[in-house]
C-alpha cells in the first residue's frame, strides 16, 4: 500500500513538474513589448501627447503582445513571474530602444491581417 501511495505521489509530482512552464526569453521579449506599448501611450514623445488614434493602436499592440505571451503560459503562471519591477524600470529607461523592434513585429501582424482580409474577401465573393 505504501508503494502505491508513493508511486501515486511521484507520478503526481512529475505531472506537476511537466505542466509547469518556465519563462523563456521570448516571453520576456513579449512582456517588454507589452510594457513598451503601455508606456509609450503615457509619455509625450516630442513633448506632445499621443492622439486618440495612436492610443488605440498602442492598446491593440499591447493586447497583441500580452496575448502572445499568455498563449505560451498556463493561466496559473502569475504575472509577477514574468513581468518584474526591474523589467518595468528597464523598459521605461530604454523605451525608444525597446519599442522599435516591437513596432516592427506589430507591423508584420498588420500585414498578416491585411492578407487574411483579402483571402476572406475572395471566399466571400466566390460564395
Amino acid at each position: 500500500m505504501q508503494k502505491l501511495i508513493l508511486s501515486a505521489a511521484l507520478a503526481f509530482g512529475m505531472a506537476s513538474a511537466v505542466s509547469a512552464q518556465t519563462v523563456t526569453e521570448q516571453d520576456r521579449a513579449d512582456a517588454r513589448c507589452f510594457l513598451s506599448a503601455l508606456n509609450f501611450k503615457v509619455i509625450k514623445p516630442n513633448g506632445e501627447p499621443v492622439t486618440a488614434s495612436q492610443a488605440a493602436v498602442l492598446d491593440m499592440m499591447s493586447a497583441f503582445y500580452i496575448g502572445r505571451l499568455r498563449s505560451r503560459q498556463p493561466a496559473s503562471t502569475p504575472t509577477a513571474a514574468i513581468i518584474t519591477p526591474d523589467m518595468v524600470r528597464d523598459v521605461q529607461a530604454r523605451l525608444p530602444h525597446v519599442f522599435g523592434p516591437c513596432l516592427e513585429g506589430w507591423k508584420q501582424y498588420n500585414v498578416d491581417l491585411g492578407e487574411t482580409a483579402k483571402i476572406l474577401k475572395i471566399v466571400e465573393d466566390a460564395g
